[in-house]
């Protein structure tokens, strides 16, 4: 995908977001992590040959949902207004000509007439296939962006080149991470898990407790500590620690709208809020 396609892509994104600043006080102030996170995301991406990225499997579907896409955001240079609508995480916007477009906050979902985007895979949907295929979205191609470019750390198979599951827990919930630790661990060396170091739920503690297991002196004992969602034990951290990896989660994070722990994410990209039922299962899952 060249740099203009994906230039269009982001910013129709992030006008998705602006739309529900507009619309509602919660995400009404600035958001500067996201906008690193899209300026970081395509700098990546020029710089990567398209040979790192997989074989379509059907490329001139994908280049001709790009140009319909570009096509169908021209409009986004223009607007007039844009609003909330009472459906969770609608937004219409409309430009000075009168050109509306339907999309979910989290650019996920585009609609422009009798036409149907999905943002985040840059392909229309006409078809049921099309339609499945909707639910999935890897962060590689929804943002640009590795699991290993976030605060991840892993168990299992180290030895594949991508994880088979990315789940993201927070540092203090053993209520929930307990469980999900278990469940895989029982997987051994079959799988490659990612977790992913999201402080979100348990407020100050979290932070304080991710910033300090981020940035210990001794990882394995971090990871442990983190197995245990322990929040007593003392970590000896590094004077000069880079966080930067815990500020690109954080802006993953609310670039998917994460607002509930544990996430999945399967190595095809199908999104899970809550553990499923059965973890080896949802690893090949795709609906």
């Amino acid at each position: 995908m060249n740099n203009r396609s994906l230039k269009v892509y982001f910013s129709c994104t992030a006008l998705c977001f602006a739309a529900f600043a507009i619309s509602n006080s919660a995400y009404a102030s600035d958001n500067p992590g996201l906008n690193m996170l899209m300026d970081a995301s395509k700098a990546a991406k020029a710089a990567k040959a398209d040979e790192h990225r997989p074989p379509l499997t059907d490329k001139q579907e994908r280049v001709k949902g790009t140009e319909e896409i570009r096509k169908a955001f021209s409009m986004m240079e223009d607007v007039k207004w844009a609003h909330a609508l009472p459906v969770k995480g609608l937004v219409m916007i409309t430009n000075k000509d009168g050109t509306q477009v339907l999309a979910s906050t989290d650019g996920r979902i585009l609609i422009k007439g009798g036409e149907v985007f999905d943002g985040w895979n840059r392909s229309p949907i006409v078809s049921e296939s099309q339609a499945k295929a909707s639910w999935m979205a890897t962060l590689d191609k929804t943002l640009g962006i590795s699991v290993k470019d976030m605060s991840t750390y892993y168990m299992g198979d180290l030895k594949k080149s991508e994880p088979d599951i990315i789940v993201f827990l927070d540092p203090l919930s053993a209520k929930f991470n307990t469980p999900v630790f278990n469940e895989i661990a029982k997987l051994g060396n079959d799988i490659q898990a990612a977790f992913v170091l999201t402080p979100i739920i348990n407020g100050k503690a979290s932070a304080l407790r991710a910033r300090e297991l981020w940035c210990a002196k001794d990882q394995t004992q971090a990871f442990s500590i983190f197995k245990k969602s322990d929040a007593n034990s003392p970590i000896e951290t590094l004077e000069n620690c880079d966080v930067s990896k815990l500020g690109t989660t954080l802006s993953v994070v609310q670039f998917l709208q994460i607002d509930r722990l544990p996430y999945f994410i399967n190595r095809l990209g199908l999104h899970r809020k809550g553990k499923p039922e059965d973890i080896k299962k949802f690893i090949s899952q795709t609906e």
